[in-house]
């Protein structure tokens, strides 16, 4: 397995954790956008509404036919410093049989999401003083309009937000992963090995962030589902030109009548 983490340099591993080297850095994971199928209504601190806490996505037994997914993994700061308390939240497609009759899906088949209770393929969970965490999930299914597998994930502690999604190398050859393949950075692409990945996250813990305008677009008319477009900016009307001012007329004095000469009395 592999740490999916650039480092310029890197630490070890001792019996306290992760040790990282004098001069270490880590690149911090590529923005992604959040996407229109996330659950939660976040205020201040960490609160994703009725979306559990768990490590486990999907039920036991699992029967929807898509393959084991075991995601472990760090958060860490661009030194390479665990992030403890920072509570991560991912969602992501599933089998349609599992998620139930009310997900959000797919009008010919693929994957779908869920949006009500039990919530499967979709789980919230602390890092711990490692900046660890673990899903066991499944390998999400593609679906109309967004024919590439990836996760959603969003990581939020004191009103700090940061959204990314990640992709998987193993899945290059599918058509998605090549037309998506000019926005996916390298910082967002993992390795699935024997049914699990070992993927690092990093985040700048001095900064709050946004997700970044979307660069690619889907090569059907219509824009994918699961990223929302950049807005177009309203341009502001241009403000019409005032007409000349004609300037109004002095109106001519009226001349006075010839006045009529008095008769002289006779």
């Amino acid at each position: 397995m592999n740490f999916a983490v650039v480092r310029v340099f890197f630490g070890y591993w001792t019996c306290a954790g992760w040790q990282p080297a004098a001069s270490a850095s880590c690149s911090t994971t590529r923005t992604d956008a959040e996407g229109p199928y996330h659950i939660g209504a976040e205020k201040e601190g960490v609160n994703f509404g009725d979306v559990p806490q768990r490590s486990r996505l999907v039920p036991e037994p699992y029967s929807g036919g898509e393959p084991p997914l075991m995601w472990q993994g760090r958060l860490l700061n661009t030194q390479c410093l665990p992030m403890e308390g920072w509570e991560v939240d991912i969602w992501q497609a599933g089998d349609a049989a599992t998620a139930g009759q009310n997900a959000w899906g797919a009008s010919s088949g693929g994957g779908v999401y869920t949006r009500e209770a039990p919530f499967w393929f979709r789980g919230r969970t602390l890092t711990d003083s490692q900046g660890a965490f673990r899903f066991d999930t499944v390998v999400p299914p593609v679906y109309d309009g967004r024919p590439v597998r990836h996760i959603h994930v969003r990581m939020e502690r004191d009103a700090k937000v940061f959204i990314t999604q990640v992709y998987f190398t193993n899945f290059a050859h599918e058509e998605g992963q090549k037309w998506r393949a000019s926005a996916i950075h390298a910082t967002q692409l993992a390795t699935i090995e024997n049914g699990s990945m070992m993927f690092d996250l990093v985040v700048d813990a001095e900064t709050s962030f946004s997700p970044p305008p979307d660069p690619s677009t889907s090569p059907s008319t219509s824009p994918s589902p699961s990223r929302d477009p950049p807005a177009s900016p309203t341009p502001s009307p241009s403000p019409s030109p005032d007409p000349p001012t004609s300037p109004t007329p002095s109106p001519s004095p009226s001349p006075d009548p010839p006045t009529s000469p008095t008769p002289s009395p006779s």
